[in-house]
């Protein structure tokens, strides 16, 4: 039987078990007042300037960082809508569009965003705003890469500054930046556009000394340089070269030598590249045929550009305004003025709609015969289509006043005074027929009126570079740009 004082009574073991739970609650206590105080003690610790206290994320936080996110993509709406200015050229609003986020876009695109900037001053032709930005480029320490040397020379090429687009192609290859043939496609294009065969042919060369090899592509814009220029042996000989090399022609390559064959006039040729064509077994599309029908608009055969209307049709070929008008342009070269009406009508029964180089060619048709009001009213037709002339619109019709009989003095220099007040630059062909219609000594007047020099070539420059000229000039300029002979 076990001693009465080691048995606890009753009594004392519910004193230990209540000295028990009133432990327990209060070490629970006890861990709540220390947590409290632990994170009252946190709070202030980040509250300090050092630790900014946390808060709760509101919408505008999450609008920042949204916004934030936007900059640093290139397929986020604000970089597409800077990419779709750039391709159109739309320089001074990719310019305001740059100084809107140039503050916001990562360091890591900033040579992107540079880069959207040049090719918007390139595919504009603006090769002044082009230099400004590489310039500027540079000062902000980011080097031109390939892509910048190509926008540099593609901005030259299509301002038509070949020596500087030449200039930009040795940069790059005295540069540590590669240079691929891409770069030498530009320059062959700008001697292209220049009418400069020799060139292109020289910068063929050098690709091809250098170890670049030439595609298609490249035979295709040397052939096309001999196109503009009327060289059609060069450009037979450059597509033998491409089918030597392994290279295997499209029906672009045979149009290209068909073009060469319509600028020299040389009709025959022209039908006798489409034949071997179709001999290759390539099928000639609506470009091709357009083509052919133009070589027969400079033969001045009518008649043939009509068989080639008819054989597209019959090939199941849609003729575009394009053809129709190739055939209009063959109308009045043979003075079959009436005939041209008609098929005008008939154009717009099918539906089609005239442009400029359209209602042009009609008032061509009209200046060959001395017709001032038909190439009068094809003109105001032509506005009335909300169509803008150009200056062989305008040309056209000054020189159907000049040969009417009497002479339309007056119109003529009307037309032509309207002309230089919408920006339109002249060139000597204008100034001859404006001559012709009023006489020399009213030509120095009109002139020196609007602050001209009837011997300055104008025909380099752009119509916005023009209005340009005429915009930034002092008033008192206008009688001293004239030199009498």
């Amino acid at each position: 039987m076990a001693s009465p004082s080691c048995c606890p009574s009753s009594g004392s073991l519910q004193s230990y078990r209540r000295i028990c739970h009133s432990s327990v609650a209060a070490s629970l206590v006890l861990c709540v007042l220390v947590g409290i105080v632990y994170r009252f003690s946190l709070s202030n610790c980040f509250a300090s300037p050092r630790y900014p206290a946390r808060r709760m994320q509101t919408t505008a936080d999450r609008n920042a960082i949204k916004k934030a996110a936007e900059f640093s993509d290139t397929s986020s709406p604000v970089w597409r809508e800077l990419e779709a200015r750039a391709q159109a050229g739309d320089v001074k609003e990719v310019e305001v569009l740059f100084e809107q986020m140039k503050q916001k876009v990562p360091s890591g695109l900033q040579k992107v965003l540079f880069n959207t900037v040049i090719k918007a001053c390139a595919n504009a032709g603006d090769l002044e705003d082009a230099e400004t930005w590489c310039n500027r480029m540079e000062t902000a320490g980011i080097r031109p890469g390939i892509k910048i040397y190509r926008r540099m020379i593609e901005a030259a090429a299509k301002a038509g500054d070949l020596p500087t687009a030449e200039k930009w192609l040795q940069l790059q290859t005295k540069s540590d930046v590669a240079v691929d043939m891409s770069s030498y496609n530009v320059i062959i294009d700008a001697c292209a556009r220049k009418r400069d065969v020799q060139s292109a042919q020289k910068w063929l060369a050098k690709a091809i000394e250098v170890g670049l090899i030439p595609t298609i592509i490249t035979y295709t814009t040397v052939i096309a340089a001999c196109a503009k220029a009327g060289d059609l042996q060069s450009a037979q000989k450059w597509l033998a070269k491409a089918i030597e090399v392994g290279l295997v022609p499209d029906i672009v390559q045979y149009t290209a030598v068909i073009d060469s064959c319509a600028k020299s006039g040389d009709l025959q040729s022209a039908q006798k590249w489409m034949a071997k064509a179709e001999e290759a077994g390539l099928i000639p599309n609506i470009i091709t045929y357009n083509t052919v029908i133009g070589a027969c608009a400079k033969a001045g055969d009518l008649q043939a550009s009509k068989q080639w209307l008819t054989r597209a049709t019959d090939a199941r070929l849609a003729p575009n305004i394009v053809t129709y008008t190739s055939v209009l342009d063959a109308c009045s070269r043979t003075e079959e003025y009436r005939t041209a009406e008609l098929l005008f009508e008939k154009l717009l029964e099918l539906g089609m709609k005239p442009n400029i180089i359209t209602f042009t060619t009609l008032m061509s048709a009209c200046a060959r015969r001395g017709n001032w009001i038909g190439a009068k009213e094809w003109f105001d037709r032509a506005i009335e289509a909300k169509l803008q002339p150009t200056i062989l619109s305008y040309t056209a019709v000054i020189g159907a006043c000049a040969r009417a009989k009497p002479q339309q003095g007056e119109l003529a220099e009307e037309l032509f005074r309207r002309m230089i007040s919408e920006g339109i630059a002249p060139d000597g062909f204008a100034l001859n027929k404006l001559e012709s219609a009023i006489g020399r000594q009213e030509l120095g007047r009109v002139c020196d009126d609007l602050g001209l020099d009837p011997y300055q070539d104008f025909s380099k420059t752009s119509n916005n570079k023009f209005k340009d000229l005429r915009a930034n000039r002092h008033p008192t300029d206008d009688r001293l740009n004239f030199r009498r002979r």
